[in-house]
């Protein structure tokens, strides 16, 4: 029962992690390192990010058990927008203190 807990928590930890990692990839150049130390530092810094992604996951999971083949389209695109939508102040920070050049972040 323990071991369920841990590997449970442990996934769901991975997959925040990589979520913001992916969304930091998309729009600066990291060692990968370097990527998971910012991962893992915006779990923990931006919870109200980290427990919407949190909640984006659970309703992905909940609806697309039981809908048709043409929903999980529409759905992707929905669920890409939110996780853009909510790391988007971790991006304009690590652009603020983490790049050298200071150019603006277009949304």
């Amino acid at each position: 029962m323990l071991t369920t807990l841990v590997a449970i928590t442990g996934i769901i930890i991975l997959t925040l992690s990589v979520t913001y990692m992916l969304m930091i990839n998309a729009k600066f150049k990291f060692k990968i390192k370097d990527l998971c130390k910012l991962g893992m530092f915006y779990i923990l810094t931006d919870l109200k990010a980290t427990l919407s992604i949190i909640a984006i996951y659970i309703l992905v999971l909940g609806t697309a058990v039981g809908i048709a083949d043409f929903f999980p389209l529409l759905l992707a695109s929905i669920v890409c927008h939110l996780l853009v939508k909510y790391t988007y102040g971790a991006l304009l920070d690590i652009q603020q203190n983490f790049t050298k050049e200071n150019t603006s972040y277009q949304h």
